[in-house]
């Protein structure tokens, strides 16, 4: 499987529906004309177009929907998913009158058993008038995909387009139904499970499912399409060509199922963006294979669908936490990251903005500073004056003065790094080169993430505050980001947990409701907790060692560090600091380093655990919960600790 970074030229157009599900869930499933009481209520984005839109686009296509969207009711919530997932709408009629699809869907507890009604609503209503309109659309796609819970006649239209474009076509033939001979003259690839595909080929259901499948795959093949892929769940899928007509069987992941729903699309916005990249066939399968794989380990539909990075991190290596992009030839440099870090120096901070600026796989577009270890005028200062002292041009935005919630802690760490934040050595920084960016920092976050769609990552190492409010300004960010890493939280690994209160670690204990917001954003995001932070330990020898290197910058850390080194050494007994933030930064640069875990995160917002941050790894309950339509994310578990310091090393 090739799971590396897309290219930023992959673009795919969806013709398909829209709906809201609408789920209940009871006791068990009432019988006629009963009525229960319901334990769950919940109205999640959903319709087959729209489940494969995302999916491909968080999988970093360029992707166009087109289709009919009612506007009432839930309609407007629906159309604002699809702009948060940075899905183009320019192609998608919204009419004000008509009502979006809906599928009411009731789900017994006892057993999960359900029963679904799905209303067409505005999908129906979608014309072959309504795709011309978006013709231009069609044109610019590499793959145009379409589903059947849109009228025939709609897809016909965009088919036929497409041809006319040299586009791909992809028909998902679900849900089952007759197909017209001059459709399936215009479909390259027909995509099916293996009981759609008895019903097409008019053979009986039932039966072993690969023995079924290869029984169709001739049949169907015969109908035109030039590719047939009959999706067997957990046993693969088979891939039927003219020269294959048997199948090619591909071997799918194995992984814990928690949830089904959605597995089928996630898969095609994954194979329609390995076409759209040109990748070849058994790779465009196994891409989008790898991508269902993932999504069914977690509960819900859209929420699940894993991003680029996640399914590199899971399945194109054997180590866990490996980057979305190819390993260099010997000898050959690494591709430079593109990143903005946020930051309150503090003095970790100052060794971490150190490595960033100095390294020479990092390009650092900007430095946005918050409140935290200091009051975040000073912090500013501090980011400024460092910048200079490190002859870096990056510019340096102001952010959040405080948390969300004014009644949040929000004072500074005077104890920990000194009344000006670094230790007594403010007043030893050059003056600043620039003055500060005319934008606050969040705005400026939003604006790069935009600009470097694709590659930028964030590094976060004080209060979430400013990515929280950049997710509030511009939603859609989440779907631009190719990664973001935090230092934070605590999850009370070996004897590691909170370092504000028994749970708490202070990034998070001063903003929750950010951090809470910052975790549960459909973004790749991985954290770096003290678990491992407190794992890798920069010893007083090895501080001392700084002096005299990097033009300056060695020894202002050096002595910046006098201050901290004391402060452990009476609270923990260490010879030594713990390199926090630094280590944020060797995870993203060196990932392999890092073991981690994948789960939903959420922040503890009220009582004795405020800001403790808990991770649903083991998704064990299929009952609704707090962790429920949070997406899985990534949390470093273990470190390479020696290798960690020794990266830092290699930049003075």
């Amino acid at each position: 499987m090739n799971s590396s970074v897309p290219s930023p030229g992959a673009r795919i157009a969806v013709v398909g529906s829209i709906n809201m599900d609408l789920v209940a869930q009871a006791p068990r499933l009432p019988a006629a004309g009963e009525t229960l009481l319901g334990a769950h209520y919940a109205g999640t984005p959903g319709g087959k177009g729209a489940n494969q839109a995302v999916a491909a686009a968080r999988l970093g296509a360029q992707v166009a929907l087109v289709g009919r969207l009612g506007l009432r009711q839930q309609g407007r919530d629906l159309l604002e998913a699809l702009k948060a997932e940075g899905v183009d709408l320019g192609a998608l009629v919204q009419d004000a009158a008509a009502w979006p699809g809906v599928a009411l869907i009731t789900v017994a507890q006892s057993d999960g058993e359900n029963t679904i009604v799905v209303v067409p609503g505005s999908n129906a209503a979608l014309t072959a008038d309504d795709v011309r309109a978006g013709a231009a659309t069609l044109r610019q796609a590499q793959v145009v995909a379409a589903q059947l819970e849109v009228p025939l006649p709609a897809i016909a239209q965009a088919f036929s387009i497409a041809r006319e474009a040299g586009a791909t076509t992809v028909l998902n033939a679900a849900p089952a139904q007759a197909l017209p001979a001059d459709l399936l003259a215009l479909t390259d690839w027909l995509v099916v499970n293996e009981t759609e595909a008895a019903q097409l080929a008019g053979l009986p259901s039932g039966g072993e499912p690969q023995a079924l499948a290869r029984a169709a795959l001739p049949r169907l093949l015969a109908l035109g399409p030039r590719q047939v892929l009959v999706t067997l769940g957990a046993q693969g899928a088979l891939l039927g060509t003219a020269d294959a007509p048997q199948g090619e069987l591909l071997a799918g992941h194995a992984v814990r199922a928690v949830d089904t729903v959605g597995a089928g699309d996630t898969l095609v916005g994954g194979l329609i963006v390995g076409l759209a990249e040109g990748l070849s066939a058994q790779a465009a399968v196994q891409l989008g294979q790898a991508a269902a794989a993932l999504a069914v380990s977690r509960p819900g539909v859209q929420q699940a669908m894993p991003r680029r990075a996640e399914l590199a991190a899971h399945f194109a290596t054997a180590a866990p936490s490996a980057r979305p992009s190819p390993a260099p030839a010997p000898g050959a440099a690494r591709q430079r990251l593109k990143v903005v870090f946020d930051t309150d120096p503090g003095i970790d901070d100052a060794f971490a903005l150190a490595l960033l600026a100095r390294h020479p796989e990092i390009e650092l577009l900007a430095v946005t500073t918050v409140f935290g270890n200091a009051p975040v005028d000073l912090t500013s200062r501090n980011a400024q004056g460092l910048m200079a002292l490190m002859g870096h041009d990056a510019p340096v935005a102001r952010g959040a003065e405080g948390p969300l919630l004014a009644k949040r802690r929000r004072d500074a760490a005077a104890h920990v790094h000194g009344d000006d934040g670094l230790g007594g050595m403010a007043a030893r920084l050059p003056a600043p080169r620039a003055p500060l960016h005319a934008r606050p920092a969040h705005e400026l976050i939003c604006e790069l993430a935009h600009a470097h769609a694709g590659e930028l990552c964030l590094v976060a190492v004080g209060p979430l505050t400013n990515l929280a409010l950049a997710l509030r300004h511009d939603p859609s960010i989440a779907a631009k980001l190719r990664e973001v890493v935090v230092m934070g939280g605590a999850f009370g690994l070996r004897g590691h947990s909170g370092n504000v209160s028994p749970v708490a670690e202070a990034n998070i204990a001063c903003d929750p409701e950010a951090a809470d917001a910052v975790f549960t954003a459909a973004w790749p995001l991985t954290v770096v907790g003290l678990d491992v932070t407190q794992e890798v330990v920069m010893t007083e020898a090895r501080l001392a060692a700084l002096r005299g290197r990097g033009d300056g910058v060695g020894d202002l850390l050096w002595e910046a560090s006098r201050h901290y080194q004391d402060f452990y050494h009476g609270r923990d007994g260490i010879g030594g600091i713990y390199a926090h933030d630094a280590s944020a930064a060797v995870c993203l640069l060196r990932p392999e380093l890092f073991e981690r875990r994948r789960g939903a995160l959420r922040v503890v917002l009220d009582g004795i655990a405020t800001g403790q941050t808990v991770q649903d790894w083991r998704a064990e309950s299929r009952q609704p919960n707090p962790w429920s339509e949070a997406p899985a994310q990534q949390v470093c578990v273990a470190v390479q600790s020696a290798q960690v310091l020794d990266l830092f090393d290699q930049v003075f």
